[in-house]
């Protein structure tokens, strides 16, 4: 395997494995371990890592290690502020675009999940929905900008679901958006929008403060 492959492969070990909380905020990313694990050197691994703290998710500190970069209560509420910015003119600007068939392939996913489903069942279901609005909007630039925190925005999801009861909560919340969007009521549909993603910024700060 190729030095470049090898780099990817630390790299996409550790990023997934941040971004699912795998490795908490805080904790120690131990580089003999990640070795071990992977099969490979040390210096793959240390090229992730020096990436991973340009990315903003790893903080290197000189003689004691590499640790997952806690969030602040100023990140969270910066970025849901981006995000439901984002989401909500995406919605406006492509309601009238967005298509039955779109939607009926959100409902039936939503329609499956129950107490005994997998959670990444629930995040499937998130991805989808909120790809989907962003999807439509005009303002190719704000897709752009808003894929660049697409990372940051998984790291949420799972932080938020660390609270059991957040999944079933999600899903309530995702079918009124699926259905105001049915029946052609945008007001509806961003009023449980804004409902929606102020919960979720409000269980990532109380679990995020909790795990600290």
């Amino acid at each position: 395997m190729t030095k470049k492959n090898l780099n990817k492969v630390a790299y996409d070990y550790l990023h997934k494995s941040i971004v699912t909380c795998k490795y908490l905020p805080g904790e120690a990313i131990v580089e003999h371990d990640v070795t071990k694990k992977l099969g490979i050197s040390r210096t793959p691994v240390r090229e992730a890592l020096r990436r991973l703290s340009s990315e903003g998710f790893v903080r290197q500190i000189p003689m004691k290690g590499s640790f997952v970069r806690r969030l602040t209560t100023h990140d969270i509420e910066d970025i849901f502020e981006l995000r439901l910015m984002f989401e909500e003119s995406a919605l406006r600007s492509g309601f009238d675009e967005i298509s039955a068939e779109e939607l009926a392939k959100i409902e039936d996913k939503l329609k499956l999940l129950n107490d005994d489903s997998d959670p990444e069942d629930f995040y499937e279901s998130d991805r989808m929905l909120h790809e989907m609005i962003i999807k439509h909007a005009k303002n190719k630039r704000m897709i752009s900008f808003f894929n660049t925190i697409d990372s940051q925005l998984e790291t949420f999801r799972y932080i938020s679901a660390m609270n059991n009861m957040r999944l079933k909560h999600s899903k309530e919340e995702h079918m009124k958006i699926v259905t105001a969007i049915k029946e052609k009521d945008l007001d509806s549909a961003l009023k449980y929008l804004r409902l929606h993603l102020e919960n979720v910024k409000n269980n990532t700060l109380k679990v995020s403060r909790e795990i600290r």
